[in-house]
């Protein structure tokens, strides 16, 4: 296999000359991957499989080569049982080595004394629009991981059942620093703005704030994956109806920033003040789904669970919507047409707390409230 990618942006001109929104450049880049992989499935037995891989890929500047080997393992007629384990590798992407630049709504919690014309760290309540800029720094490195997953399925009666553990260990992470709030926020800890990734206008709003690409030390996260699905076949009133469940919990994600720090664990919290995603430790969806010649009606119910929210030491509750569908099959099953509804009963996202921005954790929610849709598709 070979790879070639390429980044290119023009800014708008104006950007360019710095009258804009803020300092901006063109930005050029690329890079070529060669890659081979080989695959081998062997069967030991009839009831043991065995599969072995190894991947090699040459990035001009660093070579890796990951090995994987999966096995499943037959036990019964009811029963199958299944592992693996590999290693992976991704070096930064051009996308993490470049530079990108968005507008974003902040609270400044530093301002002008309106009296001594001095910044200081007191919270007047000032927001406005800054640039927020990422970029990869030159010191960024490849990251890569150990990954190991057992489970077992079992089929019961046309109920399937399927328990999954993972679990990851990562090493020089790739992944963004600090949100800009927590910049802002972490730059006033102390009582002293000098935070050089934070550039003010003269009259001391915030202008821009820079982040870049950073390498974490190490993560070391697991869980488990749990899928249900039973059919009946016949009911009094439809051909089929199915009943599916599906869920995932993470049960830790534990960070070090490099090896001589304390470790931290991001696991149920939305990780504001660090450079990790919101992550609840538990989110499922249980669907029915019923059949009645060319027309289906489904349902779904998704839950994602309550977490931490590190900016405020306060709790962000759980989230439970409902989705609805029905659909008809046309024309010999070449058409489908569907109309539906996403969150049925119009349920608000959880609130970050009394005068947070944005209000709501956009990472992980929706704010849109009930949606209908309608939907026609032509296959053939």
């Amino acid at each position: 296999q070979h790879r070639s990618e390429t980044f290119s942006y023009s800014p708008d001109p104006l950007d360019v000359s710095g009258l804009g929104n803020g300092p901006d450049a063109p930005i050029n880049g690329g890079q070529d991957v060669d890659a081979l992989f080989v695959e081998a499935i062997l069967p030991v037995s009839d009831a043991l499989e065995v599969q072995a891989a190894v991947r090699y890929e040459d990035y001009g500047t660093i070579d890796t080569i990951d090995p994987k080997l999966a096995i499943r393992w037959q036990a019964s007629e009811n029963l199958g049982v299944r592992g693996s384990w590999g290693t992976s590798f991704q070096a930064p992407s051009v996308r993490q080595m470049s530079i990108s630049s968005q507008s974003s709504i902040i609270d400044d919690p530093a301002s002008l004394n309106p009296e001594t014309g001095q910044l200081e760290c007191v919270n007047r309540d000032v927001t406005n629009i800054a640039i927020v800029t990422t970029q990869g720094g030159d010191s960024l490195k490849p990251q890569s991981a150990d990954s190991l997953t057992f489970g077992f399925v079992l089929d019961v009666n046309g109920t399937d059942v399927s328990v999954d553990y993972w679990n990851f260990d990562y090493d020089d992470l790739i992944t963004s620093d600090e949100g800009a709030q927590a910049i802002l926020a972490n730059d006033c800890s102390d009582g002293v703005i000098n935070d050089p990734r934070v550039r003010r206008r003269a009259d001391g709003t915030v202008a821009e704030i820079t982040s870049e690409f950073i390498n974490t030390g190490s993560v070391k996260t697991d869980g488990f994956d749990v899928s249900l699905s039973h059919t009946l076949d016949t009911s009094e009133f439809f051909d089929a109806v199915n009943f599916n469940l599906g869920a995932t919990y993470v049960n830790k994600f534990e960070v070090k920033t490099n090896s001589s720090s304390s470790s931290f664990d991001g696991a149920g919290s939305r990780n504001f003040g660090n450079q990790f995603r919101s992550m609840p430790k538990l989110r499922g969806n249980l669907g029915i789904t019923f059949e009645k010649g060319v027309h289906t009606l489904s349902t779904q119910l998704r839950y994602i669970d309550g977490y931490e929210n590190d900016q405020s030491d306060t709790d962000i509750d759980s989230f439970v919507t409902l989705d609805g569908q029905y659909s008809m099959r046309l024309f010999q099953d070449h058409t489908r047409f569907s109309m539906g509804v996403k969150n049925l009963l119009d349920e608000d996202p959880p609130s970050l707390g009394e005068n947070v921005r944005p209000g709501y954790d956009n990472v992980i929610h929706n704010v849109l409230g009930r949606t209908v849709y309608v939907s026609l598709t032509q296959s053939f």
